[in-house]
């Protein structure tokens, strides 16, 4: 029983199996990844998930070093032997070296791809590093923009805070001043106030004196309009004549003419000015006359007592 075998080599029957090699250097020889009609290539042997068995094929171009690894030998390579045998050749000096013998212009086509495809990793490595680190970057700066943001922010509310404060504070003394203002004002009307309502008191005895001169003048009108009577005799009291007596005894010590004064109370109205005066001098004549005739008494006690020679103790009982 033949040994079994799980690859298969021959020369493409038709152009429909499309290459399941490396990408890069399949395309790097031809863009169409098909494996034309008569060309060289490489089958593997599996098993499907419904467990039928299929084959994949590949450019004998487009094997690795792998799976001349994994075949070995020509003995488990099925279909070695209907190559000619100059691909014979090839394929066995490959499986021994583990390494393809290529046309020049195949070989340099992927080696470019092999060493571009490296180069793109490394471009892509290095810009995922360059973007990696640009995002760190912005990160931080974005960090240091919200934290001096965040701090220009509280700034701002202390100012503000602080700019209420005094406002606040201000309003405070306005409405101070203008509780004591309005205090002063009370305190100055109601001053005011008593004041004219002294100044009405004090001035009522003026206008009822006015009102007085006023009925006095009208009722003097009515008179003149009257036809004038007769003079009627006036009774003097005699209060009047005692007050009149002390006035005459009080000019006379203080060596007034009393012919001078004034006699009836007509004229003491039109004299109202040189009335305060004359009180005066009338209180202080009243004076000399009270200690004259204090005086006077005593002298006549004492002539009495000396006419009826009596003691001094008798005299005052």
């Amino acid at each position: 029983m033949a040994e079994e075998t799980t690859y298969k080599i021959e020369y493409a029957k038709t152009g429909r199996a499309a290459c399941k090699g490396p990408k890069g250097p399949c395309e790097a020889v031809s863009t169409d990844r098909s494996v034309q009609k008569g060309e060289l290539r490489l089958g593997t042997f599996f098993t499907g998930k419904d467990g039928r068995p299929g084959t994949s094929w590949r450019h004998w171009r487009c094997t690795t070093a792998a799976v001349l690894e994994n075949i070995g030998s020509t003995d488990k390579l099925e279909g070695f032997r209907e190559l000619n045998e100059e691909d014979q050749a090839m394929v066995r000096k490959a499986l021994d070296t583990k390494q393809l013998e290529l046309p020049d212009d195949v070989a340099e086509a992927q080696s470019k791809a092999k060493s571009g495809g490296r180069s793109a990793k490394a471009a892509d490595k290095a810009a995922e590093k360059e973007a990696a680190k640009a995002a760190k970057a912005k990160e931080k700066e974005d960090a240091k923009a919200a934290k001096e943001k965040e701090k220009e922010e509280a700034k701002a509310a202390k100012e503000k805070e602080k700019e209420a404060k005094a406002k606040a504070k201000e309003e405070e003394k306005k409405a101070k001043d203008e509780a004591r203002a309005a205090k002063t004002k009370e305190r100055e009307e109601a001053k005011a106030a008593k004041a004219a309502a002294s100044g009405q008191k004090r001035s009522r005895p003026a206008k009822k004196k006015g009102a007085d001169d006023e009925e006095g003048e009208d009722s003097g009108a009515d008179e003149e309009d009257k036809p004038a009577a007769a003079p009627t005799p006036t009774r003097t009291s005699k209060r009047t004549k005692a007050a009149e007596g002390v006035r005459a005894a009080a000019a006379a010590a203080a060596g007034k003419d009393v012919s001078s004064e004034p006699e009836s109370e007509e004229e003491d109205e039109d004299e109202g000015e040189d009335r305060a005066e004359e009180q005066e001098e009338v209180r202080a004549a009243a004076g000399h006359v009270l200690a004259l005739g204090t005086c006077w008494c005593v002298a006549i006690l004492v002539q009495h007592c000396v006419l009826e020679q009596q003691s001094w103790g008798s005299c005052f009982v």
